[in-house]
Formats: structure tokens, sequence, C-alpha cells
């Protein structure tokens, strides 16, 4: 069948997607939008992907990127349980905004398949070609503006989501990945199908008034960052295409706009009301 998600303000169509039904964490993004997609992914199943692939340019466990002029080629390889592996790959063509997709038929007959093909979409490449980029963080909407949490892993953002959910009857937009856009005058983030454990995933959007960088320490604290200290703890807060220099380079300069926009404080904190009170008191 044919769908269409509506990520981030952004029409992505997926023409020939293999399963009577999507993800659940995509389920909210589905949408019956008649505008031109803004981006296009093509699935072809029992196909082989039989190209110039070009220049090596990313290698993993997983995934392999090569690189011919405008074109990224994709490869994901996933291990069976008999130690036999299936793959997935893509070949995106960014001047055209679409990207082929082509499918091993057994892959189709995995339980979990519909989950993995889309995990292997890389939107957040396609994100970046639209002025958009996703931040590992924990989104509350107060007062009809977000707040957005981040640190690093088991930091703390999902508990201070919840500590404002109580304490403030905050709305938890996102617990994990959200979306910014800075495409217009307003900054707005979005929450996304990417939520990890708090599986908190809502097609809504609120206006940034704070990034709040997550310390951990004995008591809080608050101060607001600049400079140098302010790029070098924002910038690992970011999923950035660091494999290719066009989109680190479109990556970067998203992150200093986010920067020169929005202003960036690091939280010291007990996981308590107090951290919440000293957040609202110094933002709002």
């Amino acid at each position: 069948m044919d769908i269409k998600i509506n990520l981030a303000g952004l029409i992505i169509e997926i023409e020939g997607f293999p399963y009577k039904e999507v993800p659940e964490n995509m389920v909210p993004f589905i949408c019956n939008n008649e505008k031109e997609a803004d981006f296009k992914y093509r699935i072809m199943v029992e196909s082989e992907l039989k190209s110039d692939k070009g220049t090596l340019i990313f290698e993993n466990n997983i995934r392999k990127i090569y690189i011919n002029n405008s074109k990224y080629f994709v490869y994901f390889s996933y291990k069976m349980g008999d130690d036999s592996s299936l793959e997935i790959s893509t070949v995106f063509d960014i001047e055209s905004k679409e990207a082929q997709i082509y499918v091993d038929r057994k892959f189709i007959e995995l339980t979990n398949g519909p989950g993995l093909l889309m995990s292997s979409l890389d939107i957040d490449l396609v994100l970046l070609l639209f002025n958009r980029i996703i931040m590992h963080a924990s989104v509350v909407e107060y007062q009809n503006q977000a707040i957005l949490f981040s640190g690093p892993s088991e930091i703390g953002k999902s508990t201070q989501a919840n500590l404002w959910k109580k304490y403030m009857n905050a709305d938890i937009l996102n617990g994990d990945r959200a979306t910014i856009d800075i495409s217009k005058d307003i900054t707005n983030v979005y929450g996304s199908p990417y939520a990890g454990s708090s599986k908190i995933y809502r097609n809504e959007s609120a206006p940034i008034k704070a990034i709040i960088l997550l310390k951990q320490g004995e008591k809080n604290s608050i101060r607001q960052l600049v400079g140098m200290e302010l790029y070098r703890n924002m910038f690992p807060r970011f999923s950035l295409a660091r494999w290719d220099d066009k989109l680190s380079n479109i990556s970067m300069n998203i992150i200093e706009e986010i920067i020169s926009r929005i202003p960036v404080y690091e939280l010291t904190c007990l996981p308590d009301e107090e951290a919440v009170k000293l957040v609202c008191d110094t933002v709002f």
C-alpha cells in the first residue's frame, strides 16, 4: 500500500509499503494530505541494487554508506537467528528529494519487519534537507511553549519531563528524539515516532522557549551557557551526519542557528519539585 506521514510539518510519501499495518509509533503520523509530498520513498521487494555505488564513506557492523555524485547508497544488514543475514538497501537522491528502497522478500515475512523497515528510512537525513534536525531530548509543553531537556543517556531527561507533568501539569510531547525546525522565524519543536521507552508518540508541535542541558549534582542550580562552553555541550545532543561533509555542514549550520535563537541553560539538579520551580522561575 501507499502511505503518507506528516513528520515535523513535512509530507513524506512511502510508495509500496509491503505490509497491511504500520508500526504503532507511526500511527499518529499517518495523514491523508493531498499536498504533493516533500520527500518520496519507493519500496521494491525482491529487487537488488545493481549500480555503481561509488566511494565508501561510512561503515559499522550493520551499515555501509557509499556516495556517488548527489546520491547516497545505504546498506543495512540484519543478522537472523540462524546466523544468516537480510539486507535493506536504499539509494538517496538528495537533489530530486526521493529514495528507492530495495527489500529482500524474506524480510517481509518477519514479525518485526514493519518496525525494522521504518527504522531504516534514515529520516534524520531527510529532515536535514528541509532545515530540520533531530535532538536527543524529552520535551514538555507549558503555557503553549516548549522546554527541551537534554543530556547524556540516563541523565534524567524523562524524569524531569515527568516532574513537570506532575507539578506543573505540563504535557509531554516526546520522550527521547524530538525534531527542531528552523525553517521559519519561529523555532518549533515537533514530537516524533522515535520516543524510546517513553512510547510517547505525539504529532504535535510548540515554539521553543528554552533548552535545558542536565547535569547531576547534590543540589539544584541553573546557569545560562555562552561561548565555546555552549557549543561544546550542545553539539553532542544532535543526530549528526558526520560521514559526509555536505550533510555535516548543514547539520552544523542548523545547530548554530538554534543556538543563536534559543537560550540554553545547564541545570544541575535533583529529581524533585525544587528543580522544576527553579527552571520555571528562570525561563518564564
